[in-house]
Parts: structure tokens; C-alpha cells; sequence
């Protein structure tokens, strides 16, 4: 059976096939040796899932490749995804590129470092202004710690007196709004 047959008979039965329901066994009891051997069927069943899983993840794997350039300080500065094109036999075929770059409001922007122990900056690099961009730090739950109208390129932030855990910095600029995770270590 399919994973997807194993789910649905379970859904519907309330018990994996080939095994007797609790209410069999309570009403009938069962036979150590037959219960010995459907388990150790499960067994066997459950290796070759994992086995198939681990295919496809391996094959998944070398689909895409994700590269991180840093600048002298350890600052991510770019991420790089690398395709690779799968021909019909399985086999590595040819290979694309696609650069990534995160942006606001048609600027690129950058938050260093991240994860961070208290302080990290916001960096807006381009030709966009930032006169109209407004920054909002919170918790994960939503309680603002701060907000603030960026007015500089670079803006810096600090959760030094907060507790290890993750924060957002959300950005609005006009009808333009994007979330990022900020990760504060100890």
C-alpha cells in the first residue's frame, strides 16, 4: 500500500491493516504468533517507506543548492540558489542559476547580523528614499517593542534587554509591506 492507503485506512478504521483493532483483541484475543508475524510485516513495511523517503530526499537534495556570500565581517550579503535539471533517467542534466536578492519597496536591503546577540542594523542600499518607510519591531506574538520612521540608509536596532527568541521586523512604505525573522541569541 501507498502511504497515502496506509492514511486513509487508518482515518476510516482506526487501526493499521493487516493488525486486529483494540476491539478485536479485547473480544477475541489473539494468537502471539500471528500478531509476531503481521508485526514484524509492519516492520518490513516501514523500512521500505523510509528507504523510498530517503531516495527522494537524496534526489531533492540535489535539486537545488542554496550559497550565502558574507562580506569581510561575517555579514550574509547575497544568497544564491543553484537548479539542477533533472533528465528523464534520474541523472544530473543541465544546470541554471537564479540570484536572489531580498528587497523593500525596490531597494535592496540587508539586516546584519542576523541571528544577533542585541544589536543589528536595517541597511536600505539603492536609489528608492526612505522617507516614507516605517519600521515596526516585535515579538513573534505581535507586542511592538518599537516603531520608528526610518529616515537614514542604514538603521540600527537594538534587543539587547530583551530575551533570546525570535522577533519581526516588519516594513511599510505606501501600499509595499514585507515581515522579516530576527533570531536574538544570548
Amino acid at each position: 500500500m501507498t502511504l497515502d492507503d496506509v492514511e486513509e485506512y487508518v482515518a476510516e478504521h482506526r487501526h493499521l491493516p493487516g493488525i486486529p483493532s483494540e476491539a478485536e483483541v479485547k473480544a477475541a484475543g489473539f494468537d502471539l504468533t500471528a500478531m509476531t508475524s503481521a508485526l514484524l510485516g509492519k516492520v518490513e513495511e516501514l523500512t521500505l517507506y523510509t528507504i523510498r523517503q530517503q531516495r527522494e530526499i537524496d534526489s531533492l537534495r540535489d535539486l537545488v543548492t542554496v550559497r550565502f556570500g558574507y562580506d569581510a565581517c561575517g555579514n550574509r550579503i547575497s544568497r544564491t540558489l543553484e537548479f539542477s535539471r533533472i533528465d528523464g533517467e534520474g541523472k544530473g542534466g543541465e544546470q541554471w542559476q537564479a540570484e536572489l536578492h531580498d528587497t523593500f519597496a525596490g531597494t535592496d536591503m540587508m539586516l546584519f547580523p542576523n541571528p544577533t546577540q542585541g544589536r543589528f542594523c536595517l541597511s536600505l542600499i539603492g536609489e528608492a528614499s526612505t522617507s516614507d518607510v516605517k519600521a515596526v519591531l516585535s515579538t513573534a506574538t505581535g507586542v511592538v517593542l518599537e516603531e520608528r520612521k526610518v529616515s537614514n540608509p542604514q538603521e540600527e536596532f537594538d534587543l539587547g534587554s530583551c530575551p533570546a527568541g525570535i522577533y519581526l521586523l516588519h516594513l511599510v512604505s505606501g501600499d509595499t509591506a514585507r515581515t522579516w525573522k530576527i533570531i536574538k541569541r544570548n
